[in-house]
């Protein structure tokens, strides 16, 4: 009994002299001094500026450090994680050649690129102050925005519709992390056929470019140059933000299938904008730069190669993952997108040649 209570005070203890340190660090103005900050962004101009951007904003070979991609992983973890990261990890080519001091500067300068202040206490290995405590008064948080896209007018405080006007508060964070957040059923679905790819209703628009030639032009004639300035605005949807974004929508008999950063896919009713299905298919954040080019509708499957570089296809109807397939045996990420020629399904990788000599591949599933 005396141990148990011990025990239990010490845990209290510990509890409290990280809060402290974490007040501590928000009343001194920061966790990193001027100079750490300085002393970083020279050494990242020299040796990470090549992979993560010089300005930050990432590529195909390393993820963005600054904003809402990054802040969506760091926020929820302390200072010295990131810290650690860096000394033992970076740079890829040579992991851990970094010192510890240089690790320090690396950290404090990303700190202070989204938004944390210097101030007179030197960044230690043991800082254990949370990113978010140091950050949050400086940058907006990336999870306060909707994160499962938006309704009909993305107005804060609305709720998104499921199937039978079902609501879901946006942003919630009860949704699942993989799998369906949202349930609802495409009526009428019609499989889509090789022969329906190659020659498309003009309604619709199956492939990216709308046909394997990619000529990006709808033959309908309902909008003409005489009537055009009669359009009026009917619905909006705002996409989850949390990261990189080049995607486009399929469309099939009115409805809109649409991917968002995070890997979520979304059938959307495109005359009324409501949301029938969305359905969360891989990391919530990529390993890499994340962004997602293009999703594939085949038979009555929406095929999606995630961040992560799986191949994963989703019941086009209800939006249950029906498998979900790697296209790597090692960690990968993806942002080619992925085409259907006939019961193949193609996609590419990202910074699979750069650092580890394994050479770039198209996957390809049946």
């Amino acid at each position: 009994m005396r141990h148990s209570v011990f025990v239990s005070w010490l845990v209290i203890a510990i509890a409290f002299g990280v809060a402290a340190e974490v007040v501590s660090a928000q009343s001194a103005g920061g966790t990193f001094t001027a100079a750490q900050a300085e002393s970083g962004r020279a050494l990242y101009a020299q040796t990470c500026s090549g992979c993560h951007g010089a300005d930050f904003e990432g590529s195909g070979d390393a993820p963005s450090l600054a904003g809402g991609t990054f802040l969506l992983k760091w926020r929820p973890k302390m200072v010295s994680e990131l810290f650690g990261e860096i000394l033992q990890n970076m740079p890829p080519a040579k992991p851990g050649s970094l010192s510890e001091v240089a690790a320090l500067n690396a950290a404090a300068y990303i700190l202070q690129r989204n938004g944390a202040p210097a101030g007179q206490q030197a960044l230690t290995a043991g800082a254990a102050s949370l990113i978010s405590a140091v950050v949050s008064a400086q940058t907006p948080d990336p999870n306060a925005r909707a994160q499962a896209g938006g309704g009909r007018a993305a107005t804060a405080g609305m709720s998104v519709l499921g199937a039978g006007g079902a609501q879901r508060p946006r942003g919630d964070d009860s949704a699942p992390t993989h799998g369906v957040s949202v349930a609802g059923e495409v009526k009428n679905y019609v499989p889509v056929t090789p022969e329906m790819l190659k020659n498309p209703a003009p309604e619709d628009w199956l492939i990216d470019g709308r046909n394997y030639q990619r000529h990006s032009y709808s033959p309908l004639t309902q909008i003409t140059r005489a009537n055009v300035k009669s359009l009026q605005l009917k619905w909006t949807w705002s996409m989850n933000d949390s990261g990189a974004n080049q995607t486009f929508p399929i469309v099939h008999n009115g409805i809109i299938y649409l991917a968002s950063p995070s890997n979520i896919v979304q059938a959307i009713d495109g005359k009324t904008g409501d949301l029938i299905w969305e359905t969360r298919a891989g990391p919530d954040q990529a390993p890499g730069y994340g962004g997602i080019r293009s999703i594939a509708i085949a038979e009555d499957k929406m095929l999606l190669a995630t961040s992560d570089a799986h191949m994963v296809a989703i019941n086009a109807r209800n939006g249950q993952i029906l498998w979900d397939t790697p296209a790597s045996d090692t960690p990968h990420t993806s942002t080619s997108g992925v085409v259907v020629i006939g019961d193949k399904a193609l996609m590419g990788l990202t910074g699979c040649g750069r650092f580890n000599g394994e050479g770039c591949y198209i996957g390809c599933a049946t």
